[in-house]
């Protein structure tokens, strides 16, 4: 019980913010891939 605690005390301070940012760079950077690629 001790461990399973102290894992979500971990995973809890992981920065959400900078997590949801990552994934908006990769978001942004997919849909310029997308972009750039020609439409047939």
């Amino acid at each position: 019980m001790g461990g399973q605690t102290f894992q979500s005390k971990k995973a809890h301070r992981l920065p959400i913010c900078k997590l949801f940012a990552n994934l908006c760079a990769t978001l942004a950077c997919l849909r310029r891939w997308l972009d750039d690629k020609p439409r047939e």
